[in-house]
C-alpha cells in the first residue's frame, strides 16, 4: 500500500463516531495518530513526515465549512468540548468531527499552534518575518517570503499551505457572507498563535509586545492577501492544499493547480490547450443532447474544429435559420417517442431542409475557434 493510500485510510477512519465506555470497558483496538500538544512539530509529524490524520480532519473541516460562519477565529469555542477534543486527540481516539462546532475546532487548533515550542516558524523564523515587512520593494519581499517558506521542513510547509489557505478562503468569502473575518481580522485573531515571541511572559502586556503584535498582524494579513496572487509556497504546496482540499487555485494567473487526475500540463498554453479540450468535449456532450430531444440520428452528427480565420463573411452567409417546433419524422427511436412526436402535431407544410449547416463562433481561454456542425436530416 503506497504512502498516499495509507493516508487516505487514516483520513477514513477519523471521521467514525467515538463510543463513551465506562470504567469497565476494553481498551480501544484501533487508534489512530496522536496529536501531542506542546511538543515540537517534528515530533508530531514523525509519522512519514506528514500532518497526522485527525489535526488534517480539523483543518478540512474548517476549510469546508468555516466561509460561511461568522466570526470563526475570533469567537471562542466551548471549553468543556475543546477539553474533550483535546483529550480524544492526544490519546489517539476515534472523533466524530460532526459533533464538535467550527468554533470549537478553530479554538483547539490555535491552542495546538500556541504550544508549539518556540512557534511553528521558529525564533530564526520570526525575527526574518519582522525584517522582511519592513523592506520596501515588494518583489524583494515576496521572494523572501518564498525562500523562507520553502527552506522549512516539509511537514510544516504543507501545515502552513493548508493553514494559510483556510484562512484566504474566509477572507475571500468576508464580504458576500457578511462573516467580518476579512484578512485583517484573521490576522488580529491568529497572530498570537503564530508569532510566539509578541507574547508576554508575564501577565501585563509590555508595550514592546503590542508594538509587536501589531507588525505580527500586518504579517499574517499579507501572507493572506498574497496567498493566491503571488509564488509563497510553491508549486508543490499549492497543489497538495488542491488535491487534499478539494478546491482549484490559480496562483500568479499561470497555475491552475487542481485536485482532478492527471493534473493539468504546465506551461499556460498548455493549460489553454487542456481546458479547451474539456470545454469542447463540454459542447459536444450538449450537441448529443440536443439531437436526442429534437429526435435527430445522434451517430450523423460530427464536429469539426479548426482554427479561427476571422472571416465574419465566411460564416455569416452560410448560417440558416430553422423553426424545430416545425420539424417531425417517423423514424422515432422507439415506439414511445414516436407516439409523443404525434401527439404534438406539428405544423404541415413545412420542412426541415435535406442538408442544413450552420457555423458558429467560440472564444474560451482567449483562443477563437470555428465550431462546424453538419447535421443530415432523415428523408422525409
Amino acid at each position: 500500500m503506497s504512502s498516499w493510500a495509507r493516508r487516505a485510510a487514516d483520513i477514513s477512519s477519523v471521521v467514525t463516531s467515538c463510543g463513551h465506555p465506562g470504567a469497565s470497558a476494553p481498551d480501544y483496538t484501533y487508534r489512530l495518530e496522536k496529536v501531542k500538544f506542546g511538543v515540537p512539530l517534528e515530533e508530531v509529524c514523525k509519522n512519514n513526515e506528514n500532518i497526522p490524520g485527525p489535526l488534517l480532519v480539523l483543518i478540512l473541516k474548517l476549510n469546508k465549512e468555516s466561509p460561511n460562519r461568522r466570526d470563526v477565529f475570533r469567537a471562542p469555542g466551548h471549553q468543556g468540548a475543546m477539553k474533550k477534543l483535546i483529550h480524544f486527540l492526544q490519546s489517539g481516539r476515534l472523533v466524530n468531527v460532526d459533533n464538535y462546532s467550527v468554533y470549537t475546532i478553530a479554538s483547539v487548533l490555535k491552542k495546538f499552534l500556541r504550544k508549539i515550542p518556540n512557534g511553528i516558524f521558529g525564533r530564526t523564523g520570526e525575527k526574518e518575518l519582522f525584517d522582511i515587512i519592513e523592506l520596501d520593494n515588494e518583489l524583494e519581499q515576496t521572494d523572501r517570503l518564498h525562500r523562507l517558506f520553502t527552506s522549512l521542513p516539509k511537514y510544516t510547509q504543507r501545515l502552513l499551505v493548508l493553514l494559510f489557505g483556510t484562512f484566504r478562503v474566509i477572507a475571500s468569502n468576508a464580504t458576500q457572507a457578511s462573516t467580518g473575518m476579512t484578512s485583517e481580522a484573521l490576522g488580529v485573531s491568529v497572530a498570537p498563535s503564530f508569532f510566539q515571541s509578541c507574547v508576554s511572559d508575564g501577565k501585563t502586556a509590555r508595550m514592546e509586545d503590542v508594538l509587536k503584535f501589531k507588525v505580527a498582524t500586518k504579517i499574517m494579513k499579507q501572507i493572506i492577501d498574497k496567498f493566491a496572487t503571488h509564488d509563497l509556497f510553491g508549486r508543490e504546496n499549492y497543489e497538495y492544499y488542491a488535491r487534499v482540499t478539494g478546491r482549484i487555485l490559480k496562483v500568479q494567473d499561470e497555475w491552475i493547480c487542481s485536485f482532478q487526475y492527471p493534473p493539468p500540463p504546465r506551461g499556460k498554453l498548455a493549460q489553454q490547450k487542456y481546458a479547451l479540450q474539456h470545454s469542447l468535449e463540454a459542447e459536444k456532450t450538449w450537441l448529443q443532447c440536443q439531437c436526442e430531444r429534437w429526435g435527430l440520428p445522434t451517430k450523423s452528427v460530427s464536429t469539426h474544429y479548426e482554427p479561427h480565420q476571422r472571416n465574419h463573411q465566411h460564416f455569416s452567409s452560410q448560417t440558416r435559420q430553422i423553426d424545430s417546433s416545425s420539424y417531425s419524422h417517423t423514424h422515432s427511436q422507439s415506439p414511445n417517442h414516436q407516439r409523443q412526436r404525434q401527439q404534438q402535431k406539428p405544423k404541415r407544410g413545412s420542412k426541415l431542409p435535406s442538408h442544413y449547416h450552420s457555423t458558429d463562433s467560440v472564444r474560451y481561454c482567449d483562443v477563437d475557434l470555428d465550431v462546424e456542425i453538419v447535421t443530415e436530416c432523415p428523408t422525409m
